[in-house]
């Protein structure tokens, strides 16, 4: 159905045609009614025949209409003409699509940054509410004047069967951002959407789509088999974030939108000649990830646990600058050089944990980052009860090695929270799973804060990791927001009566306030509150 200039639509009148393609045409309307210009997609009627994806489009639609977000398009309108033709009235934005940026050569990264950064916004709303976009690709989104990114088509990839793949030319430009879960056409979740998030960035960055092919076939085998090729300038930067949006197994990608945007936000910036030729004003430090050399590689939540006090209690010291968690646990298994040179610091830490019983083995050793040499090792052999000195030991040893300048002689012992030390197992365990967000971990998290606090009801750091578990919770539809809400407001306030000096009791307050009691001003000043205390605490800084 082609409308032409000054035809009709319902009470819209028609002013000029914007586009067409496969999912529908667009036009530029006026609304008579609130004299506003509006933007009307027109469904194509093959599209609307089957009466069961028809009815399921309109549910899914209605829900993205009720979506408020300033990066996504707001959708004023669904209706259908006397022959049942499905059409959207939309707001109406002066700017042009991703593609056609893209079309005109690679974006610089501070541009790529900032646009893949508000999708992922939207992309975290929209999945909060429970609803999957299905087809996010540069022809999708667009970029309006002053900047703002639109998510355009909430809804039209699953009317159109785009879950199934076809041979169709439309299909072939949406399979190259497809999941490898999607291309095979089985079910997916607001993990694919991450996926094809992470194709548009490494596009954005490099000009070219990472999985290409001259037909369906080759593309499909790409996203299934192939891994891109490393982005090459500043733009490389980003290839731990993509690299991990990008992993095949779904399990293994950023579990959420919003965990994403964190990665992205945290990133080094980049920089302007190479380290050798700037030295850092102060001495500087990243900690990765210890490695589990137990027989039964089971102490995995145990050498993140180790290497996040490390960075808790080394982010206190006067004179040394500590890479925060996010950044440093994403570059895992990177060169040392190439560690140093995206996070700015002049060594990083890296070891193993050995567990036999009750005895702990710790290994650390701290590498010069220019060169990746070695400048200083050390083993710890301890009982496993020792575990608190062996980390008081360990951020001893390094201030030496780096002959950082300090307010005191030594750094001072790390408050610990707790003498059980099984209730401190069981809370790495908890932040362990905590971190993987997943709906099986984030369940296994919650048990292994309860668990902790039954061994120690006065453990204020499980305190607060369980009122953060039941705000997420809230938050992602988990537990309905009337009973998640007061009881991590509860929490909060507990882990803060006990230790009002804990970052993270602060942190969990902060997400209280700002999303359950509306209170930004009070949310403002608890993350504010959380920082002072740990520098350290990147989730504070969101």
């Amino acid at each position: 159905m082609a409308l032409a200039r000054g035809s009709t639509l319902g009470p819209y009148a028609i002013v000029a045609e914007l586009g067409h393609g496969a999912m529908g045409v667009v036009y530029t309307a006026r609304d008579p009614r609130l004299d506003r210009q509006v933007a009307i997609k027109v469904l194509p009627s093959d599209l609307t025949r089957d009466d069961i994806a028809k009815q399921r489009f309109l549910q899914e639609a209605k829900a993205a209409s009720a979506l408020d977000h300033p990066n996504i398009c707001t959708i004023h309108e669904i209706n259908e003409t006397d022959d049942g033709q499905l059409y959207l009235v939309m707001a109406y934005y002066e700017g042009e699509t991703l593609k056609e940026r893209i079309e005109r050569g690679p974006l610089v990264l501070e541009d790529a940054t900032d646009i893949a950064t508000q999708v992922g916004q939207g992309l975290a709303e929209a999945h909060a509410a429970g609803i999957v976009h299905r087809d996010i690709k540069p022809a999708n989104l667009l970029i309006v004047r002053g900047g703002a990114v639109k998510i355009l088509d909430f809804g039209l990839a699953k009317l159109a069967g785009m879950d199934e793949v076809t041979q169709t030319g439309a299909a072939l430009g949406t399979v190259a951002y497809m999941s490898p879960e999607q291309a095979r056409g089985e079910e997916v979740d607001h993990r694919t959407d991450i996926w094809s998030l992470g194709v548009v960035l490494y596009e954005m960055l490099s000009g070219q789509r990472p999985f290409r092919g001259e037909n369906l076939l080759v593309i499909s085998q790409a996203i299934s088999r192939h891994r891109p090729v490393p982005l090459a300038g500043p733009g490389s930067v980003l290839d731990g974030v993509i690299g991990r949006a990008l992993t095949k197994d779904k399990a293994q990608r950023y579990a959420s939108a919003t965990d994403l945007v964190a990665s992205l936000r945290s990133r080094p910036g980049p920089r302007p000649a190479p380290m050798a030729a700037i030295a850092p004003e102060v001495a500087s430090i990243a900690v990765l990830p210890f490695t589990d050399m137990s027989p039964a590689r089971d102490q995995d939540y145990f050498c993140e646990g180790m290497a996040e006090e490390l960075i808790n209690g080394l982010s206190g010291i006067g004179g040394l600058r500590v890479a925060a968690r996010a950044s440093a646990f994403l570059l895992k298994g990177e060169d040392i050089r190439k560690i140093g040179e995206l996070l700015n610091v002049t060594s990083v830490l890296d070891g193993s944990v050995r567990t036999a019983g009750s005895r702990l083995r710790v290994t650390a050793q701290l590498n010069n980052a220019s060169d990746g040499y070695q400048l200083w090792s050390k083993r710890y052999d301890r009982d496993m009860d020792d575990v608190f000195a062996v980390q008081d030991d360990i951020a001893s040893d390094i201030v030496k090695a780096l002959q950082v300048e300090l307010a005191g002689s030594q750094p001072q012992a790390q408050s610990r929270h707790t003498d059980n030390l099984e209730a401190y197992h069981l809370y790495l365990r908890g932040r362990h799973s905590f971190f993987r967000r997943t709906p099986d971990t984030m369940a296994q998290s919650k048990v292994f804060f309860e668990q902790a606090l039954a061994k120690d009801p006065r453990y204020a750091l499980a305190l607060a990791g369980l009122a953060d578990q039941y705000s997420i919770d809230g938050f992602y539809g988990r537990t309905p927001s009337l009973e998640a809400g007061p009881r991590a407001r509860e929490l909060a306030q507990q882990a803060l009566a006990i230790d009002d000096s804990l970052s993270e009791a602060h942190n969990a307050n902060a997400f209280v306030q700002g999303y359950y009691n509306l209170s930004w001003h009070d949310a403002a000043s608890a993350a504010r509150r959380a920082v002072e205390l740990n520098p350290a605490n990147v989730i504070a800084l969101l």
